[in-house]
């Protein structure tokens, strides 16, 4: 096959360092550029940490206005973009909002309309009761407008689908690239000025309801209370509620126990100055932070609310989240050791992201030679008819 295929991505918001945004740039920066072309579609007119790289390497990335606020000129530049005859497949990755952007694509006749499931509850911040009413209906509706229907876990698929089928397509990462480095543990705590005996207690994520970093702050201080000087919380990541956050950290006096790195470019760097890894999610669909701090060798504690299927190393600890129960467990987890083998069983557990690029890209394949066959069916049937 010559054909370049060109697939769209479509992702509701500007990209960022979170976690459905590193998923599609993990799969956009394996595939074969010469058998699958990606575009991006992206809400929002700021410009997004990733940009660059996708503009480098000769893909587009159009930007359309909200469509909570302008929805009439989001629908018009939508669909002239899926008019245009350049895009034979569209992948979203907007949970409940696909049910909107395939529905167009439907009536604008995109063959091949693939809907991807990142989460188990939508992601509203204010939580607006007229919202939420609409995120449901558009989540009860939307299957029927896939043609292909992907979740990140059974939990995200059954939640977004409801009866209708679906497949599991793996948060496969580089799994390379975040494995334990001594040497970067040694640069980064001298960076901060954190001694050897400090335990740096470390989070990864969006500051969102979501990931519930409140919680964390309620656990160090408790930790604390008992041993000041042994316990260090460090936090990577950005987002809305990152000042009220802070906010919180100084109502506690917290101030000299947190760092705070903001959103970094290099998010693997830091896995390895730290000594536990804490995700006290309210939900998540997947949690590619456990599954890249599992790799790195890192005990993990989890929320008892987070999916089963990131423990693929069989070694991460799910708790309820009470703080005394979290504190206990880290008491027994202060002195474990990392963990050199979770690397390889992810990668035979088909987590590595060149192998599932390439099963990704075999899939691309088959729906869009699918498609033409079906339409030389339709054409040639058309043919015999009017003989």
């Amino acid at each position: 096959m010559t054909e370049v295929i060109n697939v769209l991505y479509v992702f509701g918001d500007e990209l960022r360092h979170g976690g459905i945004e590193n998923f599609m740039m993990n799969y956009f920066r394996h595939m074969n550029k010469d058998v699958i072309h990606i575009d991006f579609v992206v809400q929002g007119e700021g410009k997004g940490v990733f940009d660059d790289e996708i503009e480098k390497a000769d893909s587009r990335i159009y930007r359309l206005p909200k469509p909570g606020r302008h929805l009439c000129r989001y629908q018009k530049e939508f669909s002239r973009i899926l008019q245009s005859g350049r895009y034979q497949i569209i992948h979203t990755h907007c949970d409940a909002m696909n049910f909107r952007i395939l529905r167009l694509a439907e009536k604008c006749n995109i063959p091949v309309r693939i809907s991807h499931s990142h989460n188990t509850q939508h992601i509203l911040p204010g939580r607006s009761r007229l919202k939420t009413l609409y995120y449901e209906y558009s989540r009860k509706r939307l299957a029927r407008y896939a043609s292909v229907r992907y979740a990140c876990s059974e939990e995200a698929g059954k939640w977004l689908y409801g009866k209708y089928p679906f497949e599991i397509i793996p948060n496969a990462i580089d799994i390379d690239k975040f494995l334990f480095r001594s040497g970067k543990r040694t640069l980064l705590r001298g960076k901060y000025g954190i001694p050897d005996n400090m335990i740096v207690l470390g989070h990864v994520g969006r500051f969102d309801v979501q990931k519930n970093q409140i919680f964390l702050l309620d656990l160090l201080k408790k930790l604390i209370s008992k041993d000041h000087n042994k316990y260090l919380l460090f936090m990577v990541g950005d987002g809305w509620m990152q000042n009220s956050i802070k906010k919180r950290v100084k109502e506690y006096c917290l101030e000299e126990y947190i760092i705070f790195t903001g959103e970094v470019p290099n998010s693997q760097d830091y896995y390895n100055m730290m000594d536990i890894f804490l995700m006290p999610s309210l939900f998540e669909g997947y949690c590619i932070a456990l599954e890249e701090a599992e790799v790195n060798g890192l005990p993990c504690l989890a929320s008892q609310y987070i999916p089963k299927e990131v423990n693929v190393s069989d070694k991460i600890t799910y708790l309820p989240l009470n703080v005394t129960v979290w504190r206990e467990q880290i008491l027994k987890m202060s002195l474990a050791k990392r963990r050199t083998d979770a690397a390889e069983e992810l990668r035979m557990k088909g987590y590595d992201i060149n192998d599932a690029a390439k099963r990704m890209q075999d899939e691309y394949i088959r729906l869009y030679q699918e498609n033409i066959e079906e339409k030389d069916h339709v054409q040639n049937n058309r043919h015999h008819s009017n003989l």
